[in-house]
Order: structure tokens, then sequence, then C-alpha cells
């Protein structure tokens, strides 16, 4: 018995295979299936059970009522604002903000509101506190900063 006979034929060759390509467009047609089924789920929970949520909460709570259901831009176009500072990260690939590389100028708003609030009492600066002014943060954004370190105590609630 030769070597060719002693392989049974219900055993393909290994350079031929009959399902490969049907199971690669039923493995295709499962994704694209599997997307679509969540991107109808998400749409009915969007546009019809959470409003629907909403005015039942509306009526449990009357006092929502007066509530602005619509958000507003910067620019008084209605609908939720993009942020544009969503991104992936450089480092870790996963999906994360990006910062304005002057970190100052953020430490300093925040300070200037509470002062313009009336919620703040004492403002401290420790001058070269960090001793690294440069660098990247852990998503890859580049950063700077004068060094100081500012501390804010905060008035008692009236």
């Amino acid at each position: 018995m030769s070597h060719s006979d002693e392989t049974p034929s219900s055993i393909p060759s290994p350079e031929w295979h009959p399902q490969a390509p049907r199971q690669r467009v039923a493995h295709r047609s499962h994704r694209f299936s599997t997307l679509c089924a969540v991107v109808i789920i998400y749409l009915a929970a969007a546009y019809m059970v959470v409003p629907l949520a909403w005015m039942r909460f509306e009526r449990r709570h009357p006092a929502t009522m007066n509530l602005s259901r619509v958000t507003v831009t910067s620019d008084q176009h209605p609908g939720d604002p993009v942020h544009e500072s969503v991104g992936v990260s450089h480092t870790t690939g996963q999906i994360t903000h990006h910062i304005d590389g002057n970190v100052d100028a953020e430490r300093d708003h925040l300070m200037e509101t509470l002062k313009h609030a009336g919620k703040l009492n004492q403002i401290q600066a420790v001058s070269n506190f960090h001793q690294i002014r440069e660098g990247r943060n852990g998503g890859g954004d580049l950063w700077h900063t004068d060094g100081r370190l500012l501390t804010a105590t905060l008035s008692s609630r009236d």
C-alpha cells in the first residue's frame, strides 16, 4: 500500500481548505451584525429609553421641569460641545484627554476664579517646589512650569 493509500479520503490535504473562505465571510458577517446590534441598542437607549426615563423623573420631581433640556455650545448652537482634547495617548494608545502644556496657566486660572468668587482666604506660594520644569505626562503631552506650588486656604461655607 502506498503512502497516499494510507491517508483516509475524509481528511483533506493541507493545500486545500474549502471551508476557509466561507468561515472568513461568516466571521466578517458576524462582526458586522454585532456592530449593527450595538449601534441599534445605543440609539434606542439614547433616543427612546433615556428621554422616557427623564420624563418619569420630571413627574416625580417637578422642580426639574424648568431645567434646560438642550445644552448650548459657547457660540450659542444647541447641542453638546465636542471635547476637542480627547484623543489617543502617545505612549499607551489608550483613549485619554490631552493637556495644554502651560500647566501654570490652569493653576493661576483656578486661583483667580476662587478669588473672584470670594472663596479664597489666602494663597501661599512655594518657589522652586518643582525641580523638573518641563517634560511629558503619562499621555505623552509636553508640559512646562515655572516651578511654583500654590496652596490656597478656602473660606468656610456661608
